[in-house]
């Protein structure tokens, strides 16, 4: 109910819905922003001069991540103050093959409603293949290793795939 009210959707006088919530888009988030920008133009520029298949995945990465961040920041009304610009963001990640709607009950309603709480944080539940997340959590093998290999993974692969 708090997670709701604080990210509640409101209607404007011209029956468009935006997101009010705290503007709270750092320094760093610019600076995280335009490091994933400026990464995804190198690969875009070096995968059409060079017909490179690894720098054209390179770029395809960068634009998940790209999307991920925005979207993410607009879903929690962190870009600006102005509602429309924050719904933009939200808007950004649509490119990317995500749903804005699947987004907000995923990631706002679902996981920030459930933080950490194993079974019911969608996130804890993602990346049950991969990583194990909670002390209650399923123990596999392989996981006892995962505190090397989940750092690369994670680098590479945005946060939407493996929780």
């Amino acid at each position: 109910k708090r997670v709701r009210k604080h990210f509640a959707v409101k209607k404007t006088d011209d029956d468009a819905k935006v997101i009010v919530g705290n503007y709270k888009f750092t320094w760093f988030a610019h600076l995280k922003i335009s490091i994933l920008a400026a990464m995804l133009t190198f690969c875009c520029f070096k995968a059409c001069t060079t017909g490179s298949f690894v720098f054209a995945f390179c770029a395809g990465l960068r634009i998940q991540s790209l999307g991920l961040s925005i979207t993410h920041d607009g879903s929690h009304g962190a870009i600006s103050k102005k509602p429309l610009l924050n719904r933009l963001g939200l808007y950004f990640g649509c490119f990317a093959l995500w749903d804005d709607w699947i987004w907000m009950q995923h990631h706002v309603y679902g996981h920030h409603s459930y933080t950490g709480v194993n079974r019911k944080d969608p996130d804890m539940n993602n990346a049950r293949a991969f990583l194990r997340k909670h002390p209650e959590g399923r123990w596999k093998t392989m996981l006892k290793f995962q505190h090397y290999y989940v750092w690369p993974l994670l680098m590479l692969f945005p946060n939407q795939h493996f929780g």
